[in-house]
């Protein structure tokens, strides 16, 4: 079971670059090895995907 701060859970920004597909691809099933949540940014927006939305507070 996960155990997130009060709040609830934390996003880190990373970047990488070369085989873009492939970091994706990496990160995605390493991610989802260890049980953590990923979000992505398009455009301007913060993307959550609806499986971890409830897990999430949004504070505007």
């Amino acid at each position: 079971m996960q155990s997130f701060p009060a709040l609830g859970p934390l996003f880190h920004a990373f970047s990488y670059h070369g085989d873009l597909e492939g970091w994706r691809k990496d990160i995605e099933a390493g991610a989802e090895g260890i049980g953590l949540l990923l979000t992505r940014i398009e455009g301007d927006q913060f993307i959550i995907p609806m499986a971890a939305r409830s897990l999430c507070q949004i504070a505007r």
